[in-house]
C-alpha cells in the first residue's frame, strides 16, 4: 500500500486473508484475485462441510454479483489451480489420477468453486492459474469458463522457461489469441513457439478460444498422435521430457480439458480409459 500498488481497500483485504479485487478498463473489467491456500489440500485442512475458509466464497460471490449487477467481465485469478498434479501422473505413468493427493485443492473447495464460477459464466470471462510451472487449460461446456493454468520462466520442472503473449478482444475483454514465447535451453535464445488457436485449428467454425473451440483439443489429443506430442511440448515451454504416449495419459490429458472437478474427472477417465 505504501508504495501505491494496492489502494486501501485492497490492502485492507489482502493484509486479512491475501485475497482483493480491482476494476480496470475504465470500469469494463473486474480482476478477482483469490488466494487459492485457503483450498490448497496440503496446506489448508479437511473441514467440515458449508464451512468459507476467511471467507473467500463469500467474497467471490459478493463480487461476482456486484460485476454482474454493473454489467463488468471479469477475469479470476489465483496460484494454484483447481486441478490435478499432472505432471505427477505422467512421471509415475499409473493411476495415480485416481488418487485423492493428485488433486490440489481439497474436493469440497473444488466442487464449491465450480459451481460458483459456472453460476456467474456469463460474467467471467477467464481463469489464469500457475503453479505448476506447466502449460494446460480447461473447458468444461458444463463450467461454460475457460480456465488457463500458465507455465514459468523458471526452469524448476523439467520445463524450459516460457510465456504467453495473448491478444483480448475489446469488446468482451475475453482472450481470442495466445502466442506461447520459450527460451531455448540448448541455444539460449528466445523463440517463437506455438499460437494455441492456429496449432490445433480452434478457430474452424467456432469463436477462436472460447469454451467449443477449447473442447474441440481434448479429442485431438486422444485420436491423433501430431497433436499429443506438440501438446506435451506446449505444456513444458517447447520441450518434452518424461513423455508419457499411452492411451491412459492421453485420457488423463484430454479428461483434463473435458471436466471440472474431482467427480467430472473421474467419470470422464471411467469413459476413456
Amino acid at each position: 500500500r505504501d508504495l501505491g500498488v494496492l489502494s486501501a481497500v485492497e490492502h485492507a483485504s489482502f493484509a486479512r486473508c491475501a485475497f482483493y479485487s480491482r476494476v480496470i478498463e475504465n470500469g469494463r473489467l473486474r480482476v478477482i484475485v483469490v488466494n487459492s491456500l485457503l483450498w490448497d489440500r496440503s496446506l489448508a485442512p479437511e473441514a467440515p462441510s458449508g464451512v468459507d475458509p476467511c471467507g473467500q466464497f463469500a467474497f467471490l460471490e459478493v463480487e461476482l454479483a456486484a460485476a454482474r449487477a454493473a454489467g463488468q467481465a471479469v477475469w479470476v485469478v489465483g496460484h494454484i489451480p483447481p486441478a490435478i498434479n499432472m505432471h505427477d501422473v505422467f512421471e509415475h505413468r499409473n493411476d495415480t489420477a485416481r488418487t485423492p493427493g493428485s488433486h490440489y485443492w481439497l474436493p469440497a473447495y473444488e466442487e464449491r468453486y465450480w459451481r460458483l464460477v459456472a453460476a456467474f459464466n456469463a460474467t467471467i470471462r477467464v481463469q489464469v492459474f500457475a503453479h505448476t510451472h506447466r502449460f494446460a487449460f480447461n473447458a468444461d461446456e458444463f463450467v461454460g469458463v475457460p480456465l488457463y493454468i500458465l507455465g514459468a520462466v523458471s526452469p524448476v520442472y523439467d520445463n524450459w522457461p516460457n510465456f504467453f503473449h495473448v491478444t483480448i478482444d475489446d469488446a468482451t475483454l475475453a482472450p481470442t489469441r495466445m502466442q506461447q514465447h520459450v527460451f531455448n535451453m540448448t541455444s539460449f535464445t528466445w523463440e517463437e513457439g506455438h499460437e494455441l488457436g492456429a496449432t490445433y485449428n480452434t478457430s474452424a467454425g467456432a469463436t477462436p478460444l472460447s469454451i467449443a473451440a477449447l473442447h474441440s483439443v481434448g479429442s485431438q489429443l486422444l485420436s491423433n498422435d501430431t497433436a499429443w506430442a506438440t501438446w506435451r511440448r506446449m505444456s513444458a515451454g517447447g520441450i518434452t521430457t518424461n513423455d508419457c504416449t499411452s492411451h491412459y495419459c492421453r485420457a488423463v490429458g484430454a479428461c483434463f480439458i473435458f471436466a471440472a472437478g474431482t467427480e467430472r474427472f473421474y467419470r470422464c477417465l471411467d469413459g476413456h480409459v
